[in-house]
């Protein structure tokens, strides 16, 4: 049997029987009060904050903040962008802005963001690029089926041009214990993303 096959059902089993076990903890189970930075395991940490602790309100306007990496396996992964003086230089390293993304997603209490920085960075050693996303997967309470999704573009449906690649992270927001989101590639037209040709 194909090995790719075997290895997309067995994939398609592992988000099956997690969303089943996992859907149980219902869909406010990432509220967690005074959680410490030991409980969050191998899980890579994100900590964004922002300018006098400002939360975004819309996806058009982004709110300066800083932005970190930690907690990587791979310590060349760990990662920081300080806060600059406003969102809009070209100094050292650059800066970085937050905005929330998305549609109905942006309604729920776990906020979905798109981090921007001004110079293009590589995140997990991915391409270099200036948008990258944060999805809440907020109904999805076994944080996989978007994981696995991408997973089986990257790894099973290799013809395809481009598929993001997930990585789970914890994320705080302003030093508050945000869940677990899913890091990836802002779905952009242009090289080392979705390589558009336009038909002129």
């Amino acid at each position: 049997m194909n090995k790719k096959f075997i290895k997309a059902i067995a994939l398609a089993l592992i988000i099956v029987i997690s969303s089943t076990v996992l859907v149980s903890c219902g869909k406010d189970a990432w509220k967690v009060e005074n959680m410490s930075a030991d409980a969050y395991g191998d899980l890579p940490i994100v900590k964004i904050n922002t300018q006098d602790g400002k939360n975004p309100v819309d996806k058009e306007n982004y709110v300066n903040c800083s932005f970190e990496i930690t907690n990587c396996t791979n310590p060349e992964h760990n990662f920081k962008v300080s806060m600059k003086e406003s969102f809009d230089y070209e100094e050292d390293d650059g800066g970085v802005g937050v905005r929330l993304r998305g549609n109905t997603t942006m309604a729920y209490d776990k906020k979905p963001y798109r981090v921007k920085f001004e110079k293009s960075k590589s995140l997990f050693g991915l391409q270099k690029a200036k948008s990258w996303v944060l999805l809440a997967d907020y109904l999805d309470q076994s944080n996989m089926r978007n994981y696995v999704a991408l997973t089986l573009g990257n790894d099973v449906f290799d013809n395809l041009d481009f598929t993001a690649h997930p990585n789970h992270v914890i994320l705080e927001f302003n030093g508050e214990y945000k869940g677990v989101y899913l890091l990836c590639e802002q779905m952009d037209e242009k090289k080392g993303r979705a390589n558009v040709e336009v038909d002129e």
